[in-house]
């Protein structure tokens, strides 16, 4: 049986001074190999939990073992790469003189370990032929994927990533999605902190919420993400509509649309429409998605 690479039981964590938890009694196991999304909004207690699997901050109370070890422990951390949400790039370097530094950092490779090369690191982030270009030179989604490569030159077992798609436009976020599941196809397991909901769905195995420091919602996202429990959303054309469907939202061209929980209310609906002589235009279901399932109505 695989050991999970993340086990937290109960963790709780209060800074010194305060009386609100910034996480409270939180419990997780993140599975090996997987891409493992962890949500919340700022504040929610991402950070303090992901500095603790670091072994950067201590719990004021539960147990956290990362590879099986202690997140402190000098071996664990040499099997772990993290990327911060604020990245400190030496902008001033070229891409291999970048890598060399932060190589430098680690110290000599262990006699159980392998360094990447910056030759591997650069075709595993899709930076191949850069090597000598000045990171100035590097657009924002460039510069994420430098930052990420360094955080791979000790071939973690775990990649932690804090933000790693914030700020970047549509073509740097795609960019960014596809490097994340090239490494999960290596073997990597990756837990992958964000807001941004629609990236964590396309590419999250599985996913925790957090609000306030409380875990609200945690599985698999193809089961928080229950296609037969979508709402319908009817749209009648016809006079009077708003008459006979109080519920409705009115569209231009004497039409009116509306949303509903189930197949049984759409029935029942079309049913009303149709003893009034409202003609039904169209009839189809609305899939549900993370922002459907995390937030519910406000989300709509």
């Amino acid at each position: 049986m695989n050991q999970p690479v993340i086990e937290i039981l109960n963790l709780t964590k209060i800074y010194r001074g305060g009386h609100t938890p910034a996480v409270s009694n939180l419990s997780l196991t993140v599975p090996r190999g997987e891409i493992f999304g962890f949500l919340g909004a700022n504040g929610a207690g991402k950070t303090t939990t992901i500095k603790i699997l670091l072994g950067l901050q201590f719990a004021t109370a539960g147990e956290v073992r990362v590879l099986g070890g202690d997140p402190a422990s000098r071996g664990v951390r040499r099997q772990v790469g993290y990327l911060p949400e604020r990245p400190y790039l030496q902008d001033t370097m070229g891409f291999d003189e970048f890598l060399n530094f932060h190589r430098d950092l680690f110290g000599r490779p262990l006699k159980d370990e392998k360094f990447l090369s910056n030759a591997d690191l650069a075709a595993l982030v899709g930076l191949t032929n850069f090597g000598r270009k000045s990171l100035k030179q590097f657009s924002k989604g460039m510069l994420q994927r430098a930052a990420i490569a360094q955080a791979l030159i000790n071939d973690p077992r775990l990649l932690i990533l804090d933000e790693p798609m914030s700020g970047l436009d549509p073509v740097g976020r795609r960019e960014v999605r596809d490097l994340i599941l090239r490494l999960r196809d290596r073997g990597k397991t990756i837990f992958l902190s964000s807001h941004i909901l629609s990236d964590i769905e396309q590419i999250s195995q599985r996913i925790a919420f957090l609000e306030k420091g409380i875990l609200k919602r945690e599985g698999l996202v193809q089961e928080l993400i229950k296609q037969e429990d979508s709402a319908f959303e009817l749209i009648f054309a016809g006079e009077n509509l708003l008459s006979i469907f109080p519920e409705s939202r009115a569209e231009p061209g004497n039409r009116a649309r509306i949303t509903c929980a189930n197949a049984g209310d759409a029935r029942r609906l079309i049913e009303r429409g149709w003893a009034a002589g409202a003609v039904l235009i169209n009839c189809g279901q609305r899939h549900q998605n993370l922002e459907d399932v995390l937030f519910g109505s406000e989300a709509k």
